[in-house]
């Protein structure tokens, strides 16, 4: 299953990025899913995690191009689904 989402879009000289899950090749999304760390190990999160930040600079260089164009970042966001109380 590949998501059919415009994940980046271009605003001016701004680049806006909505959230992205972990993909794999061909942009299909990427497991495993579930808690941390009940469902899925922590090394897998990190797994995880890693893959998302890649689907982000993916999406931000197919939108623009060229990854030197970037100046700064405004804010960035990262959420994790983990066990209540788990830090």
């Amino acid at each position: 299953m590949t998501i059919s989402f415009e994940w980046v879009r271009i605003r001016g000289n701004r680049a806006f990025v909505s959230g992205h899950p972990p993909l794999g090749p061909g942009g299909t999304p990427a497991g495993p899913f579930g808690k941390v760390p009940s469902e899925v190990p922590l090394e897998a999160a990190q797994a995880s995690a890693r893959l998302t930040a890649l689907a982000v600079i993916a999406g931000l260089q197919q939108a623009i191009g060229d990854l030197d164009r970037i100046a700064g970042w405004a804010m960035v966001n990262g959420f994790v689904n983990a066990d209540p109380g788990y830090a």
